[in-house]
Parts: C-alpha cells; sequence; structure tokens
C-alpha cells in the first residue's frame, strides 16, 4: 500500500514539474527585426524655387566592386550661368588610393580637366591641367590623419600656404571647418541616424570638397553655423529629415524650411 502511494506521489510530482517547465517556458521571440542594409546613393537632386528663382542640382553616381565611385555626373540649372553638366571619371591604383579625375563638362561650358593624386607621408598632393596646358601643375595638398583630411594648403609661388583645418567628433563626424581665406569657421551639428555616404568606400579625405551633399559624414546634419570674424555675415544651414528608407538611409529632406534634396539608393555590394 505505502509502495503504491509512493509511487503515485512521484507520478503526480513528475506531472506537476512537467506542466511548471512547459508553463514557465518563455514565449518564442517575435520575429526579428530584418537586417538593415548597407547603400549607396545613385542620384541625389537639390531644388529650390524661391521668390520665382528656380535652381536645380542633380548629381548621379556609379560605383565599382568595392563600393568606391567610379564616375560622378553633376548637372546645373539655374544658378545665373548657362545650364551645364560635368562628368568625372575616377581611377584608383592597386593600393587603393584614388589617383585621377577627369571632368568632362558639356552644355554651357565645354572642357575637359584633369586632377591628379601623389602621395607621400601623411600627405596627399593635388595636381591639375588644363586642355591648354602640357603639364600638371601643383595646386595644394591634404594632411591626413586616420585617412581623414585635417589640413589643407594651396600652393603658390612654390609654398604652400595653410587654408583650411577639419576637425571630427568620436563618431568622425566633420564637426568643424575653419577657413583662413575667408576668415570664418563652420560648426555641425548631427543626427545618430545613417549618413547618406556612409556605405561609400572612396577615400575620406576625398569628402571634404562635397559639403553641400554632406558626403564626408557619418551621420546627417542637422544644423551648420557659420560664423565670421564679422559678425554681421553670421548665418545658419538646418536641415530638416522628411523621410527615410527602409534601412533607415534619409530619401527627402528640407534645407533651410526652403529647398529640399531626394536622394536615391541602391544595395552596397
Amino acid at each position: 500500500m505505502k509502495k503504491s502511494i509512493f509511487i503515485t506521489s512521484i507520478a503526480t510530482l513528475t506531472v506537476a514539474l512537467a506542466i511548471c517547465v512547459t508553463s514557465c517556458k518563455k514565449d518564442p521571440d517575435p520575429d526579428p527585426e530584418p537586417t538593415k542594409k548597407v547603400m549607396l546613393p545613385t542620384e541625389i537632386k537639390y531644388s529650390n524655387n524661391h521668390e520665382g528663382v528656380s535652381q536645380e542640382y542633380v548629381a548621379r553616381f556609379t560605383y565599382d566592386d568595392k563600393n568606391r565611385i567610379v564616375s560622378l555626373y553633376r548637372s546645373y540649372s539655374g544658378f545665373e550661368m548657362p545650364d551645364y553638366y560635368v562628368v568625372g571619371d575616377y581611377v584608383y591604383n592597386s593600393s587603393g588610393q584614388l589617383t585621377d579625375i577627369t571632368w568632362k563638362a558639356e552644355g554651357g561650358y565645354e572642357s575637359t580637366q584633369f586632377q591628379r593624386y601623389t602621395y607621400s607621408d601623411n600627405f596627399v598632393t593635388w595636381l591639375y591641367k588644363h586642355p591648354s596646358n602640357s603639364d600638371f601643375r601643383i595646386m595644394g595638398k591634404y594632411e591626413l590623419q586616420d585617412g581623414r583630411m585635417i589640413k589643407e594648403y594651396s600652393y603658390n609661388s612654390d609654398d604652400f600656404q595653410e587654408t583650411h583645418t577639419f576637425s571630427y567628433d568620436v563618431l568622425g563626424n566633420l564637426s568643424k571647418i575653419t577657413n583662413y581665406k575667408d576668415n570664418y569657421y563652420e560648426l555641425i551639428s548631427y543626427d545618430n541616424k545613417k549618413g547618406v555616404f556612409s556605405g561609400v568606400n572612396s577615400p575620406k579625405w576625398s569628402w571634404c570638397k562635397y559639403e553641400m551633399m554632406g558626403a564626408h559624414k557619418i551621420n546627417n546634419s542637422l544644423k551648420s553655423e557659420f560664423i565670421f570674424d564679422n559678425t554681421n555675415r553670421n548665418y545658419t544651414t538646418t536641415y530638416e529629415y522628411l523621410e527615410y528608407n527602409d534601412n533607415d538611409y534619409p530619401i527627402k529632406i528640407k534645407v533651410n524650411g526652403l529647398a529640399e534634396i531626394e536622394i536615391k539608393y541602391i544595395e552596397a555590394k
């Protein structure tokens, strides 16, 4: 009798434990959030229609299998000059360094111009050649740190003169530009979203020439403050991000509450 009671008790306890274990199991995880993809901008369209003056700037990009820019098409309309467009072809060496860009302008301007880059220690020297010249001439040089431009120098009369310095925040965003030529500095603040060009693998130092497109930034600009020695000239540019795609890249931006930027992307390789 005692043995029967003992067996019954064990069976009851086993069932109870099984029920407890079953009921205490965590609910299955909900469907995981889809993995966000790295994207590359293929078209940036800037349009501004203010006080009856219409301006439009379009940039289109193509990439190689390493997600580096290999061509850049730019068209301009309404900027107090004849409408025209420019195509730039980029060349890299076997070490991944940008060595040459050929620019071809057509429309209101007809010309072909050449840029060349040479490397020594932490410096990039850039040279320029117009079709009317047989040789390249030195235009300036860039000082790099961790692949980013920290100083820019112009070249004149066999001498280099510092014209800009560039500072970065802890995430790698360009946070301050000091312009010694025009006597002002620019302070830039950011959001925490993916920057338009954050997936592009072209050399970081080459981005500092594309301020309007925010090409050198990890995140997206919220505000740029331009502060001149003459305080009467100070002004601020603000950016409002109206729409994002499924991968958290901005696709529609309003500038100063007036101009709009629209962006198209492709998936990185």
